[in-house]
């Protein structure tokens, strides 16, 4: 009798041990990567740092906004801030409606931060409710926690991007999610290069971020500091000030109104002032017999006449003449205002 007790209990533990051994192991895995999760998280809200770029850049007070939406849904703090800064030039927009009926901070169209089951223009008093929205599936969130889900409330308009960013592919799939928002190559690159600049990680500062002249892998050198992000390439591209499409002749660059703008290359300024839709503009003609044209600046630094060296200051950046916010419009021409060409390839980007 005690020989068959002592086998039962043999032949229990054979069965038994396996199985603890295995809940261990899967414990551990589950553990592991809850961790791993908890971890990313993290790192989405408000592990990225800041660059010196953004510090400049991006308003203090909606920083702690873009770190708790990241947070929540595992998108980068500084990639809300990128389309914020795109959409709306962080929330400085004269009306913050667009002419295709976009609201608010980030510009969602009513029937999308309601949900499109709904059907078209809804009224406010429909797409800012909390029941509302999440009866036809849309994004908007009362972030706030006042009862309302307003596109012109920063907070609410932060987290309703981060959601709708996070739904549509996420930090997995940024190309996806970004094209999602705003179906345009154009779109997506500007929005990238901001969440570039903005970071830390791709940061590259010139001998620790000061003005200095002549870098760049091209015939021409770059026309600000580093680090370089075109918002805008040569060729055509919807616009909006446009009210539709048009061909861009130059390349647009992001910075803000405290970059400085340096001369391309040896040259004599020919031009040096307002002039229509490039606002504050200097064009230099070099030895080579071209030329490069710098719009937008808020100030010019130079005179007609004037013999300049490559990388110097001639200007600072800004957003006069027709321009929807602080960037560079860079061109280089055959002659004076005629015959534009690429930049990008001369620039060596």
């Amino acid at each position: 009798m005690k020989w068959l007790k002592r086998r039962f209990w043999l032949w229990l533990g054979g069965v038994i041990a396996p199985v603890i051994m295995w809940a261990i192991i899967l414990l551990s895995v589950i553990s592991v990567a809850m961790s791993l999760n908890n971890q990313n998280s993290s790192d989405m809200g408000g592990d990225i740092e800041i660059s010196e770029l953004g510090e400049k850049d991006i308003p203090a007070q909606y920083i702690p906004i873009y770190k708790e939406a990241g947070k929540k849904y595992d998108i980068a703090w500084t990639l809300i801030a990128a389309f914020h800064k795109v959409e709306t030039n962080f929330g400085t927009h004269p009306s913050m409606v667009s002419s295709a009926g976009a609201l608010g901070h980030f510009q969602f169209l009513p029937e999308t931060w309601l949900g499109w089951g709904y059907g078209a223009s809804p009224p406010k008093s429909v797409y800012e409710n909390p029941a509302m929205i999440k009866k036809y599936g849309g994004y908007g969130v009362d972030a706030d926690g006042n009862g309302k889900a307003d596109p012109f409330n920063i907070k609410d308009s932060a987290f309703s991007n981060a959601n709708y960013v996070s739904a549509s592919g996420g930090m997995n799939n940024l190309r996806k999610a970004i094209f999602a928002y705003n179906h345009a190559d154009w779109y997506v690159d500007k929005v990238l290069g901001y969440y570039n600049a903005y970071s830390k990680g791709d940061y590259r500062p010139v001998n620790g971020g000061g003005v200095s002249g002549g870098h760049g892998k091209g015939k021409y050198k770059y026309p600000i500091p580093e680090p370089i992000v075109v918002t805008s390439p040569y060729g055509y591209r919807d616009w909006s000030i446009a009210g539709g499409g048009e061909f861009h002749n130059g390349i647009d660059f992001a910075g803000n109104s405290s970059t400085p703008i340096l001369a391309t290359m040896d040259g004599t300024v020919v031009h040096a002032s307002m002039i229509a839709s490039y606002g504050n503009c200097t064009v230099i003609q070099h030895p080579n017999g071209k030329y490069s044209l710098y719009a937008h600046q808020s100030s010019i630094g130079v005179r007609v006449g004037q013999k300049v060296k490559v990388g110097q200051q001639i200007g600072v950046m800004g957003t006069t003449g027709d321009s929807t916010g602080v960037h560079l419009h860079f061109c280089i021409t055959d002659g004076l205002f005629t015959g534009y060409q690429d930049p990008k390839p001369l620039l060596g980007l």
